[in-house]
């Protein structure tokens, strides 16, 4: 059987959540099967290890405008693969029938703000497209799944779920001072923008320095959406602010030594479809301070301190209690290394794989 992917998105040197899922899957899906043929669609060159199996075959399409609706579906028209699986965006006109489609979050419908109009008006059509042209839609959470039918009720029989993985950052006994802080920190972030809810993880983090910690504050990411109401919320603290540390993007080589390195990782994001920094920082020995919302308890079990995103004080108690309880402390480094090993990418690669060969 040959199966077509669009892995456009695993060409990208600078991966974060969804280019990272495409490139992880891909991967993943090479090392589990010897027996079907993929064709992987991209617009740049692929990474060489996702293209080591002679049955795993670059099929490079020029990058031109409306790639995906035409120059794609030109490919898809002309190879005819017998299914075929769309890990981000629209399907292609010329599309087989029996395609999925996997639906990440619905995050453009809950921060419109945070999205231009053209974002939101191609982020409509792509949910339009796929939950009308696709044989199935996949699932990130049990938490996406629920807002898909809620917004798209039709879409309910031909739902499933899969759980995606974090990257296996293994925990170091002493991770290097990469940033040379010479000094314990929380770590936090992962995009700095309004829907990571940093504004409330800075005001909890004074709020906490108030009540005698020591730790420093990292914050990894690009900026985003709302960062001048972070940047005016870390100035609101003259004598603390020295203490946070804009760390900018973070790949997976200094994260590896970042997150097992961190007191905790505070993540109270108020929406995550999935939520991987969780299960990456629990895969490294670091405790999690999450919230209680969307996909995040789902994600995270009974293996995290879940919050109230919205209520900073709760934050800085949970900063407080990860730093100064030790037997709490370690109880979350232990359930979380067996949280996170619940969590594969072989196992996402297999669940997928057989969707695929069902439709």
């Amino acid at each position: 059987m040959i199966i077509g992917i669009d892995a456009s998105k695993s060409a990208l040197k600078k991966r974060t959540g969804v280019e990272n899922f495409v490139y992880q899957l891909i991967l993943a899906l090479s090392e589990i099967d010897k027996t079907n043929t993929y064709y992987l669609y991209t617009d740049a060159h692929l990474p060489q290890e996702l293209i080591n199996h002679k049955n795993f075959i670059e099929r490079f399409v020029p990058p031109h405008r409306f790639w995906n609706q035409l120059h794609l579906s030109r490919a898809l028209l002309r190879d005819k693969p017998d299914r075929y699986l769309q890990p981000i965006h629209t399907l292609p006109p010329f599309a087989p029938r029996k395609s999925a489609a996997v639906v990440h979050d619905l995050a453009w419908s809950k921060f419109p703000k945070a999205y231009t109009l053209k974002q939101r008006l191609m982020q409509r059509f792509a949910l339009f497209n796929i939950s009308r042209k696709a044989a199935r839609l996949i699932c990130v959470s049990e938490s996406t799944r629920s807002d898909l039918i809620t917004r798209k009720p039709f879409t309910k029989n031909k739902t499933s779920v899969v759980h995606l993985a974090g990257v296996a950052y293994e925990p170091i006994p002493h991770p290097k001072d990469i940033l040379n802080l010479k000094s314990d920190y929380f770590l936090a972030g992962g995009r700095l923008d309004q829907r990571k809810n940093v504004v409330n993880v800075v005001k909890a983090y004074y709020l906490a320095r108030e009540k005698g910690i020591k730790e420093k504050l990292v914050l990894i990411g690009d900026p985003g959406y709302g960062y001048e109401e972070i940047l005016a919320e870390i100035d609101s603290n003259s004598q603390y602010k020295k203490d946070i540390i804009m760390a900018g993007y973070m790949g997976p080589d200094r994260l590896k030594d970042l997150f097992p390195g961190a007191s905790a990782f505070v993540f109270p994001s108020l929406y995550e479809g999935f939520g991987l920094p969780v299960l990456e920082a629990m895969g490294a020995g670091t405790p999690v301070i999450t919230a209680n919302t969307s996909s995040l308890p789902e994600v995270a079990g009974e293996a995290a301190i879940l919050v109230d995103p919205d209520n900073s004080s709760q934050i800085a108690e949970a900063m407080i209690e990860v730093v100064t309880n030790q037997v709490l402390r370690a109880d979350l480094i232990n359930k979380g290394k067996i949280q996170a090993a619940k969590f594969t990418w072989h196992r996402t690669a297999e669940q997928i794989l057989k969707i695929l060969e069902d439709l």
